[in-house]
């Protein structure tokens, strides 16, 4: 299994240098505690500006294992959990995506179980 979601990270209440500094923190939260490898997702440049251009709030991250989805979404429950104004859009290559908050985790749980029966698939 090898899987790619695109990460979301939303809050009203943050600039979008704060949401990119909360993004990274969460990188580094979920590859310490699963065995994801995550990255900023790039989006295309903007005229005039140099280097690469960063899609705000969005993280790419590829699952080796539906052990690591699992723990990814342990993380993401916890940041839901302690910040109730947070959510996130999870999107699948296939482009299925769903938006988790600290209503929904159910949703979140049942992809990342349809994550493992993908695996089969291959």
């Amino acid at each position: 299994m090898m899987t790619q979601i695109a990460l979301t990270l939303h809050s009203d209440g943050l600039s979008d240098s704060a949401t990119q500094a909360r993004l990274r923190q969460l990188a580094r939260e979920i590859e310490a505690r699963s065995d994801a490898k995550t990255e900023l997702a790039r989006g295309d440049a903007t005229p005039g500006t140099k280097g690469d251009a960063v899609t705000i709030g969005t993280l790419l991250m590829t699952l080796m294992t539906s052990g690591a989805a699992v723990a990814a979404l342990n993380v993401l429950k916890s940041w839901v959990e302690k910040d109730k104004t947070i959510s996130f859009s999870l999107k699948r290559s296939d482009g299925t995506e769903i938006s988790v908050n600290a209503s929904n985790m159910e949703d979140a749980e049942k992809l990342v179980a349809d994550l493992g029966g993908e695996a089969g698939e291959g």
